[in-house]
């Protein structure tokens, strides 16, 4: 298709747009390892030594403070959680950070007595996570429970739930949050709008994913009780925009298909899974196999956003303008605000016009037309790219395609 600036026609020969089935990595979204802490015990050999998986750009990150359930936490503790979250940042590591009291099941026992100990610590730890809340994708939980995961526990109703929120987000900076239970996202905020995310650590394990839904229709549960698996997942979309969704999965009684499989991911806009527990459902999903390639992969490479370029062509005389079809092939939308920028290379030399659309704003599964006007052009032949890159750190967001690395190469101007 031909396009007219200054009286000279020039055409766009496209590079390849083919979507590479390829695992990649980006930012916010993937498989992750758990690293354990035990503040006051963990050495500071074993935080030198850690086993950093290469191709895992997130890690979920538990610190257990249950040594100090009865005292404030000392400036050695204090230190050496700064320390922890300092060795990830540094290893360019993104974490999903869970403070907790217990990591046996014994959520009772281990946490406080008194309910003003574990305000006193969310202030203290709060101060340190603050510091680091650009590498903090989100906080799981409020410390309490079994694990951490907000059951069994003295501190679960209503108001206990609300003052540890809302000391824990005045403590971190507003860093976002996820509770294990839907529910529980309604206890605490007084809207309707659900704007907390949730880590489901049993999906595939029941039909209730071990109590984090309820069996009741909404209209008879009322706001703060579990709601059927349907009408809980249609709130959970409400937060997938703005805090990822993720968690474990874990093998139960029925068996799924790779079809049903991939539906439940993407229904629940899965962004980050555990990639070693549960070794029966991984090892199941590394022998199905699906478009070419195992189960498991193909779950890899599709947690969270995954943007393909469907198309760019040149359009319009008096408008003078690049048309470009982009799809998010992905299970989740990107929660973090990016910049998008076309690059127009010539001669070695570079020049950047910046591409107004909110690219939080695609959905799964939806593509979006997006216009970008030229300024001006150049008589000789150019190359055009397409960039992606993150707010908050300047991270590249690497594209689907085949010929994207960095920088999507969209074609040759000539």
């Amino acid at each position: 298709m031909g396009f007219i600036l200054r009286n000279k026609k020039y055409r766009l020969k496209k590079a390849d747009y083919t979507e590479e089935m390829e695992s990649y990595t980006n930012p916010g979204r993937g498989w992750y390892h758990i690293y354990t802490f035990v503040l006051g015990e963990t050495t500071e050999d074993e935080l030198l030594y850690l086993p950093f998986e290469k191709n895992e750009h997130i890690a979920l990150v538990l610190i257990n403070i249950g040594r100090y359930g009865r005292t404030e936490i000392d400036k050695e503790g204090l230190f050496f959680a700064e320390r922890i979250l300092s060795t990830f940042m540094k290893a360019g590591k993104e974490v999903i950070l869970r403070i907790l009291y217990d990591n046996e099941g014994k959520g009772m026992e281990k946490e406080p007595s008194l309910f003003s100990v574990i305000v006193r610590h969310m202030e203290q730890l709060g101060a340190v996570v603050e510091k680091y809340k650009a590498n903090i994708l989100m906080t799981q939980g409020l410390f309490v429970g079994s694990w951490g995961e907000m059951h069994s526990s003295k501190f679960l109703s209503k108001k206990h739930l609300r003052e540890l929120s809302d000391t824990w987000k005045a403590a971190t900076g507003q860093i976002p949050m996820a509770f294990r239970r839907p529910v529980q996202c309604r206890q605490v905020q007084k809207e309707s709008v659900c704007e907390i995310g949730i880590f489901d650590d049993a999906i595939f394990a029941s039909e209730s994913h071990l109590g984090t839904f309820g069996e009741q229709p909404k209209s008879s549960a009322g706001q703060e009780q579990p709601w059927c698996m349907e009408e809980e997942m249609a709130y959970i979309r409400q937060a997938a925009g703005k805090v990822p969704c993720g968690g474990e999965a874990v093998a139960g009684e029925r068996e799924f298909s790779p079809e049903e499989t991939l539906q439940v991911l993407r229904d629940m806009n899965i962004s980050y899974l555990n990639s070693v527990y549960d070794e029966r459902i991984l090892s199941r999903w590394k022998e199905q196999r699906w478009q070419g390639v195992s189960l498991y992969d193909y779950i890899g490479s599709h947690m969270g956003y995954r943007f393909v370029v469907r198309d760019a062509v040149l359009a319009g005389r008096k408008e003078k303008y690049l048309r470009l079809i982009l799809e998010n092939t992905g299970f989740a939308c990107m929660c973090d605000k990016a910049d998008i920028r076309l690059i127009i290379e010539t001669d070695g030399k570079r020049k950047i016009i910046p591409v107004f659309y909110d690219i939080r704003a695609l959905k799964p599964e939806e593509k979006a037309e997006i216009k970008i006007e030229f300024l001006e052009a150049t008589e000789k032949e150019s190359r055009l790219y397409l960039e992606i890159i993150r707010c908050r750190d300047k991270k590249s967001i690497r594209f689907a395609n085949r010929s994207a690395e960095e920088q999507m190469l969209l074609g040759e101007l000539e």
